[in-house]
């Protein structure tokens, strides 16, 4: 059966001497493998629509009984080219595929709710990490894992205290990782204060704009260096409980190096 779809390219594989296996996210199908056929010829018909990061339009072949199904169109919509450009910005970009593709299982049927979900999100955030300032990029990278995290079924709480049920409004605010919520100091069990990490008011409304405000204004918002580095540390502490796989992503490890 003949389908058509948007997709957006997570991962490139040489196969054959002539062939690329693509691995993508679409908008109709959740994610797919599919095998693109004679993409590594010069004269291909598949042109930059099949370059990691692209949004394009693709038809293929679907076929129940066979796991690697055949691209025969693709039309680009929109091509990363600028990315190239910048090793941060290509590092960035690529934590965003990677961390979807890691995250998103591979459909075996039309995609549900949640996947179309994430295609929009990723399709946004790939559009700004191209225009976002570099040293505006990790905020950008934890939104997007903010969003994920919403969208999977395990986003954290920065509003109301867990134990009390009444607004976060102290000086200063507990975050559990392990739990992903927070706590007043007075609320705090003994048997968590180990593992919490002690939050200040600026912090906690910084992690709640990450979360709700939108990738566009999140992208263009202004962080203090102390705040910056207690978001990361939250973030990162959340996501080692939550999304243990994504520590181990190689784009992660580079940002991480570039960072450092």
């Amino acid at each position: 059966m003949i389908h058509k779809t948007e997709a957006i390219v997570l991962q490139v594989r040489n196969y054959s001497e002539s062939s690329k296996i693509i691995t993508c996210l679409t908008d109709k199908y959740g994610k797919l493998t599919l095998i693109a056929k004679g993409a590594r010829r010069i004269k291909s018909q598949f042109g930059a629509g099949l370059d990691l990061f692209s949004h394009s339009e693709i038809v293929f072949y679907m076929k129940e009984s066979r796991q690697l199904q055949t691209i025969s169109q693709c039309t680009p919509r929109k091509v990363f080219g600028q990315l190239q450009q910048s090793i941060v910005k290509l590092a960035y970009a690529s934590a965003l595929t990677e961390l979807t593709n890691l995250l998103i299982v591979d459909s075996e049927t039309e995609a549900e709710p949640m996947n179309q979900m994430v295609f929009e999100l990723l399709k946004s955030a790939l559009l700004l990490v191209e225009r976002t300032p570099e040293n505006a990029l990790p905020q950008l990278l934890w939104a997007f894992q903010l969003r994920m995290a919403e969208i999977l079924g395990y986003r954290p709480e920065f509003e109301t205290c867990l134990a009390c049920h009444t607004n976060a409004t102290e000086i200063q605010i507990a975050f559990v990782p392990t739990e992903g919520r927070i706590y007043h100091l007075d609320c705090l069990a003994p048997r968590l204060k180990s593992g919490a990490l002690f939050l200040s008011q600026g912090t906690l409304k910084t992690l709640r704009y990450l979360q709700a405000g939108s990738l566009h204004r999140v992208s263009r918002l202004r962080i203090t260096e102390p705040i910056l580095s207690q978001c990361k540390k939250v973030l990162n502490t959340f996501a080692s409980y939550h999304m243990p796989h994504a520590q181990t992503l190689k784009s992660l490890s580079y940002i991480h190096k570039l960072n450092n």
